[in-house]
């Protein structure tokens, strides 16, 4: 398993690390449940939208799918926004405690 006299000497090095704690059957569901929650949750957001969708465009409403997608990507064009002025002030706040 070990091969030269560094790999030997690494679990001394790491010996001040601290030990953690084997995660309890609570901390696995949070995180089975987390896992799953995000692609639940888009998944089941673009079945309705493609619902609402074919919808509007079989009763010939197709104002209201165009409308229901410009709803979506303004939302998306939103989102990107935000996130691109969190990412600016982590740069801003990174650049001035490096000074």
């Amino acid at each position: 398993m070990f091969d030269t006299p560094d790999q030997l000497a690494a679990p001394a090095a790491r010996a001040d690390t601290p030990v953690s704690q084997p995660p309890t059957r609570l901390d696995a569901a949070k995180a089975f449940i987390g896992d799953l929650a995000r692609p639940f949750a888009i998944y089941s957001v673009a079945l309705a939208t493609s619902g609402a969708i074919w919808g509007a465009a079989s009763a010939d409403k197709v104002g209201a799918a165009g409308l229901i997608l410009a709803a979506l990507y303004g939302a998306k064009a939103y989102e990107n926004r935000v996130q691109a002025q969190a990412n600016a002030q982590v740069a801003i706040a990174q650049t001035k405690a490096a000074q």
